[in-house]
């Protein structure tokens, strides 16, 4: 088993493990990053095209974001997070994929205006 498939193991255990209870998983804010957030609110900046979530975890950046106006493909290597995901934003178009960055299909070459993957406080426009 390839190394980052060992990871993406852990993280879909994790999220199992506390999917009724999201206050255990370390990473989870259930809230916006602050510096998307930052980002969002600069009136400078015109929020459309569309957007790709790194590691979206429970979707909370993904919505943001869709909020502000982007297409938005929200990508995880756990599926259970996929699930809380999608059930904390009912109605919403996001497009959530089972997905590892490493990995990518070829049809998203070019293809986002917007990359955020928050766990490192990494922006790319």
């Amino acid at each position: 088993m390839q190394e980052h498939n060992k990871a993406s193991a852990w993280f879909n255990d994790l999220y199992e493990k506390h999917k009724d209870n999201h206050e255990n998983i370390p990473w989870a804010r259930q809230a916006v990053n602050p510096l998307l957030q930052s980002y969002l609110e600069d009136k400078a900046q015109t929020h459309k095209g569309k957007a790709l979530v790194v590691g979206c975890g429970l979707g909370d950046d993904a919505h943001a974001l869709e909020l502000a106006g982007y297409e938005v493909v929200a990508i995880d290597v756990s599926e259970v997070a996929l699930e809380i995901a999608k059930k904390r934003s009912v109605g919403s178009s996001i497009k959530y994929e089972k997905q590892d960055i490493f990995d990518m299909p070829q049809k998203y070459d070019e293809y986002f205006d917007f990359v955020f993957e928050g766990l490192n406080y990494t922006v790319s426009a």
